[in-house]
């Protein structure tokens, strides 16, 4: 009898000790649900929309600031995504990150400051389509098998983010890309 209520209080914090070390955090909890967008479409969150429309890689990126032009180059690849977002309810921002093949996470680049159409730093307000780059600073063999994800600035969120497959039309490289007109 004894024999069998240890047995059970075993098994018991057995259970106890799984459940401990797999518990999930409450970010994952209340973190933005994934949504996958296939290449070319659109792809609709609670609170905005948005379209990769295309990837290039460079490895200067110049734009005109004050009359004068600014240029980074950098030891990686400058990933440039080109966008068109829209809020659909309320203003919002996003936030763009890029997932390389394998799993890293890197965030748009501050190293832009001042570089004109950063979707990162733009308002996003319901009605007003809105169209522009995300830019990355990555290694280069992150750039394959990779995804842009798209989500709303604020944290916690209840809303989805967007995970997007690249385009099936190639990535554009240059030498030299400039940020100045529109994306296509």
């Amino acid at each position: 009898m004894i024999g069998r209520r240890l047995l059970w209080l075993l098994v018991g914090l057995a259970a106890l000790a799984a459940m401990m070390t797999t518990r999930v955090s409450h970010a994952r909890l209340t973190g933005p649900i994934e949504i996958a967008v296939a290449a070319g479409a659109e792809g609709r969150a609670r609170s905005f929309r948005a379209r990769l429309l295309g990837l290039a890689t460079a490895r200067q990126i110049v734009w005109r600031e004050g009359g004068a032009e600014a240029r980074r180059s950098t030891n990686a690849v400058w990933l440039m995504a080109a966008l068109e977002a829209e809020a659909l309810d309320e203003t919002t921002g996003l936030v763009p990150l890029w997932r390389g093949r394998t799993g890293r996470l890197t965030s748009a680049s501050r190293r832009l400051s001042g570089a004109p159409q950063m979707i990162a730093a733009a308002v996003l307000q319901p009605g007003f389509p809105r169209r522009g780059f995300a830019v990355f600073e990555v290694p280069e063999d992150e750039i394959a098998g990779g995804a842009l994800i798209l989500g709303p600035s604020l944290a916690p969120t209840y809303d989805a983010r967007l995970s997007f497959a690249p385009p099936d039309k190639p990535i554009v490289a240059q030498d030299a890309a400039q940020l100045t007109q529109t994306p296509q």
